[in-house]
């Protein structure tokens, strides 16, 4: 089987209330609304990182999983991510494309999209000759008729600007997941229909010398949820997100040596090795 290296790289830092990653308790509505309540008023806020990883398949060059933050982010936060953003949340930029020429690693041939809300797609213009892959509900939702100004956490402008898009529709079955796409049918890189938090959410099973790596996205926002059901405050579809969730856990019970990061879980970051 064909193997990857991994190279986990911090986009910036987004500063988030515990309530925002795992929805306080009552009922429905009710608990997500607490989640944002909190949320805004930073109650017990910390930061978080944004992540993005750098991958070098031999045969198919570089890749990037997300983007983290614009530049701009620091002083500008609306340029990217709509104004609605610098209300909601606070953002540290750590732009991707030097850290990419730091390591050595160039520029991306292609770029994979867990999801497109803000803090993952913001920083897409650094890399404007790349390919973006994503599923094709979330290209339907973040560009939807009528959107211009961050609906739904989406900011439309960034992918409506971008030359080059590859919506895909993973349809394989494989495992525990209903819905995967060997993306250059080595086995290398395979994509995982996880959707909940957004309703085309995908992560990512890597095959690494080092075993398997699972980048979850946010279908599992922070360490815990890797264990345990725990809804988080933004759902777009909330039985979809459990149910994204529990395959998760089921492949990694199935799989004890995965190597399993979660999107936005300081703790679990700082325990990453440089590559994988």
């Amino acid at each position: 089987m064909t193997v990857v290296r991994v190279y986990p790289i911090r986009g910036g830092e987004i500063r988030l209330s515990p309530a925002f990653s795992v929805k306080p308790s009552g009922a429905g509505v009710v608990g997500q609304l607490h989640g944002w309540a909190r949320q805004l008023l930073r109650v017990g806020a910390a930061w978080q990182p944004v992540p993005t990883f750098a991958i070098e398949h031999p045969d198919e060059g570089l890749l990037l999983v997300d983007t983290g933050y614009d530049p701009s982010v620091d002083n500008d936060p609306a340029n990217t991510m709509g104004p609605p953003s610098r209300f909601i949340f606070d953002h540290r930029a750590e732009p991707v494309a030097p850290q990419l020429e730091a390591l050595g690693l160039g520029q991306p041939r292609i770029v994979v999209m867990t999801h497109c809300h803000m803090d993952h797609l913001s920083g897409l213009r650094q890399f404007s000759d790349a390919e973006l892959l994503l599923d094709e509900a979330e290209l339907a939702i973040a560009t939807r008729p009528g959107s211009s100004v961050n609906p739904g956490g989406y900011h439309p402008v960034l992918l409506r600007e971008h030359q080059r898009i590859r919506a895909l529709r993973p349809k394989e079955r494989w495992g525990v997941f209903d819905e995967t796409l060997d993306l250059f049918g080595d086995g290398s890189i395979r994509l995982l229909r996880t959707p909940g938090h957004t309703l085309g959410h995908l992560s990512l099973l890597l095959e690494t010398e080092h075993g398997p790596v699972l980048l979850c996205g946010d279908a599992a926002h922070v360490e815990r949820q890797l264990h345990e059901v725990l809804e988080m405050t933004v759902m777009q579809d909330r039985r979809g997100f459990r149910d994204s969730l529990g395959r998760i856990q089921r492949h990694l019970t199935n799989n004890p040596n995965t190597i399993a990061i979660p999107g936005h879980d300081a703790v679990a970051w700082a325990a990453l090795p440089n590559a994988f």
